[in-house]
């Protein structure tokens, strides 16, 4: 009995301690649980900041806002291992905390007063940060943005654009919401060739110096008329004398005249260089011309008409020196003050042009013309009354 007694009274103390024991070892265990759960922290990052951590974990933010559990060690971006509340302050963290800063736009092309000799215009810029870009066309775009790129920071390609004037603006906007815009950048696009439509002289016919050139072109720079023995001569001919024809902006016509008395009873040959703007530039086939400077000799000057006894016939017997005869012709102002006209010769036979006229009673003031197939012309009074 004293026996069982010792026993048990053994056994309750190795119970006892066994229970300390295995108390002492669940409190250890849920404080080791409770400092595991209580050494995570709640951290908060803005776009760029980066978290460094001793065992080489580290994490950049690449969102508005990040949030992260960490501990002295590790981060995690399961929040259920924090405790919840504020974040807390970034220990081994860098970069600029909130952005409040616009993006930096270079823009590299066009530039003010580019000329592209396409449609097609090359777009080329850099950001300094991660944005997304657009443009907006001020004369043909009226007032949309057009995305470029997504969180981009180079950008390089060509766009196509309308003929003629553009003016593009450029907008960057950050991660963080913040805007950067350009200035207005102002450029032209042409792709179309000039097209020279007519020019005169025609081929083989003669020239005194006049010349005339008809074109189109929206956008013309410089017009050149380049003469003599193979273009050995050549005058620029001012854009700003042509006529625009005012139906169409873009068709011109232009009349120039040249000093041709080095190349007077030659045959040369003339052509017409026109540029535009962007660099196009068209020449007109080359064109062979006599040149004839030498007006028309009327010979018999004091008695080439008459008229006997102030009768309604007036006889016209001009005799003329022109080996490139085209016409006689007359003029007169009548009675109502309207002006009369009418050809006298188109040919001449053995040099001389016979006419005869009939007028009504009253007095007359004629001008006689004679020209030649290069436009000189000789002009002789012829004054009379015919009173029958």
């Amino acid at each position: 009995m004293n026996t069982l007694k010792k026993t048990g009274k053994k056994m309750g103390k190795k119970m006892g301690k066994n229970f300390i024991t295995l108390s002492v070892a669940f409190m250890v265990l849920a404080l080791v649980v409770m400092v595991s759960l209580s050494a995570y922290q709640k951290v908060c990052l803005t776009d760029g900041q980066k978290l460094t951590r001793p065992n080489g974990h580290d994490y950049t933010c690449r969102y508005d806002i990040c949030t992260l559990c960490i501990d002295a060690q590790n981060y995690s971006t399961d929040l259920s291992r924090c405790e919840g509340g504020a974040c807390g302050t970034v220990e081994g963290g860098e970069g600029p905390g909130v952005d409040g800063v616009p993006p930096v736009l270079t823009i590299n092309s066009p530039t003010n007063s580019q000329l592209f000799n396409s449609r097609k215009a090359l777009i080329d810029f850099s950001v300094n940060e991660g944005a997304d870009v657009y443009y907006t066309d001020a004369v043909n775009g009226r007032g949309r943005w057009s995305k470029l790129c997504s969180n981009c920071v180079t950008y390089s390609r060509n766009l196509s654009f309308d003929e003629g004037q553009n003016i593009i603006r450029f907008k960057a906007i950050d991660n963080s919401g913040n805007t950067a815009l350009s200035n207005n950048v102002s450029f032209f696009t042409d792709s179309k060739k000039p097209k020279i439509k007519k020019t005169l002289p025609k081929n083989k016919d003669f020239g005194n110096g006049d010349f005339n050139i008809y074109f189109q072109e929206a956008n013309p720079s410089t017009l050149t008329l380049f003469y003599g023995n193979n273009g050995s001569s050549s005058m620029n001919v001012p854009i700003s004398s042509c006529i625009k024809d005012n139906r169409n902006n873009k068709k011109y016509s232009c009349t120039v005249h040249a000093d041709l008395g080095p190349y007077n009873g030659q045959l040369i040959n003339y052509w017409f260089m026109l540029t535009d703007i962007v660099g196009n530039v068209v020449i007109s086939k080359p064109v062979n011309i006599n040149v004839d400077l030498t007006a028309p000799v009327i010979n018999n000057p004091g008695s080439f008409f008459s008229n006997v006894n102030n009768s309604k016939y007036v006889y016209f017997n001009i005799s003329i020196t022109e080996d490139h005869f085209d016409e006689a012709v007359y003029s007169y102002i009548d009675s109502r003050n309207k002006t009369k006209e009418g050809r006298l010769c188109s040919s001449l036979k053995n040099g001389v042009c016979n006419k005869k006229l009939t007028f009504t009673k009253g007095a007359y003031a004629l001008t006689i013309s004679v020209n030649d197939k290069a436009g000189n012309s000789l002009g002789l009074p012829a004054n009379f009354v015919i009173d029958y």
